[in-house]
């Protein structure tokens, strides 16, 4: 009895020598993994930064307007198929890592090469997008979204010289007509974080996000200055778009 007793003791002690040690070993193996974590921000709560973003940036939507070449003039199409380059003001923000935004964007083509008519277009872009942020760190953002986006082309043809003849006048005549159409898009955007500032309140970040836009509507909407103009004709847009921009962040925690 006395040697299963000194047995069993024996056998206690070391299971508490082996637990101990492979607890030591397991903490010397997390420790490592734990402060490369720290180091890039991770947060395995996900609980995120809070913030109110400001930012400018630039993205571009490729269109078709070849639809329309029976009622505009070759020099207007060339303009209105050019690629849709947006500079544009984003104001967004951050609440427990749901992710809003409103962003207009501004473009503008022009020929001068006419004899007598100036033609130009502005591309204007107004946007609102939701998403949440899957990931967001010190360092990182990763925000899936889904946006509305208002898209306008603004078409004017006018004389060059800002004196003209009647005649001349009625003949080549003055135009100022809005295309628009809205889309519907859904993306992912990736922020990539500088460090916060020395009070601690704010930091700059860079940002790139691309979407897969689909027109919600089939017949384009039309205006001249007066009136609503109807035509049958649709543009045709690449669906996929793609921008960056850079902004600072205002942090709310």
């Amino acid at each position: 009895m006395k040697k299963i007793n000194q047995t069993l003791l024996a056998l206690i002690v070391l299971s508490i020598f082996i637990s101990d040690t492979s607890a030591n070993v397991l903490e010397e193996k997390v420790k490592p993994l734990t402060s490369a974590g720290l180091h890039l921000g991770i947060n395995s709560a996900n609980k995120g930064e809070d913030c109110f973003i400001m930012g400018l940036g630039f993205h571009q939507m490729n269109v078709d307007y070849n639809n329309f070449s029976n009622v505009f003039q070759p020099y207007n199409l060339e303009l209105l198929n050019k690629p849709k380059n947006y500079y544009a003001f984003e104001v967004s923000g951050v609440k427990n890592n749901y992710y809003y935004q409103y962003q207009f964007g501004l473009g503008y083509h022009q020929n001068n090469n006419l004899d007598s008519i100036k033609a130009k277009v502005y591309n204007l872009q107004n946007s609102f997008t939701f998403g949440y942020s899957i990931v967001n760190t010190k360092r990182f953002m990763l925000v899936p979204n889904a946006s509305l986006i208002w898209n306008t082309d603004k078409l004017i043809n006018h004389q060059k010289d800002k004196k003209v003849d009647l005649g001349s006048y009625l003949e080549n005549k003055e135009m100022t007509i809005d295309i628009s159409q809205l889309y519907g898009a859904l993306g992912i955007k990736t922020f990539f974080k500088f460090n916060k500032n020395q009070k601690g309140e704010g930091r700059f970040a860079l940002s790139a996000h691309v979407n897969y836009a689909l027109a919600l509507h089939k017949k384009t909407f039309m205006y001249s200055t007066y009136r609503r103009v109807t035509n049958n004709s649709r543009i045709n847009t690449d669906n996929l778009f793609f921008g960056f921009s850079g902004s600072y962040m205002f942090l709310q925690n």
